[in-house]
């Protein structure tokens, strides 16, 4: 059965100058790239729906991604802030951390105030109604 997902996946400045930070290798780079491609935007354990727009124009996810360079799994390697915009197609690679930056409950305020600011720019770009 052939995926139909097929998104064009765009990466965020915030993405690219994470990347350019050395936060991630260019191995797990490619491995988001071509994961991201066939995305399902379905919730599992490794994939959770933070926002839906709306009228479903646009939506925020976070997905745990392996950390392949220190042989770590989902649940301890990098969490990925990705957003679709479902009529373009497009996916966009927006914010990566590792894992363990959400332990605190400051950064976890800090992730919250992330997601709003997102939505709000989210929001201005395509439309508070859609």
């Amino acid at each position: 059965m052939a995926n139909e997902y097929n998104w064009q996946v765009e990466k965020t400045p915030t993405f690219i100058q994470q990347v350019e930070k050395g936060i991630i290798s260019k191995e797990i780079e490619s491995f988001i790239e071509a994961w991201a491609r066939t995305a399902y935007p379905i919730q599992t354990n490794s994939n959770k729906l933070v926002y839906r727009q709306e009228k479903n124009v646009y939506e925020i996810w976070n997905a745990r991604i392996p950390d392949l360079d220190h042989n770590k799994g989902k649940s301890s390697g990098f969490r990925l802030i990705y957003y679709i915009v479902k009529k373009e197609k497009e996916l966009y690679l927006d914010l990566i951390e590792e894992r363990r930056t959400f332990d605190d409950q400051k950064n976890k305020n800090k992730y919250d105030q992330y997601i709003k600011n997102l939505i709000r720019i989210l929001n201005t770009a395509y439309g508070n109604n859609g």
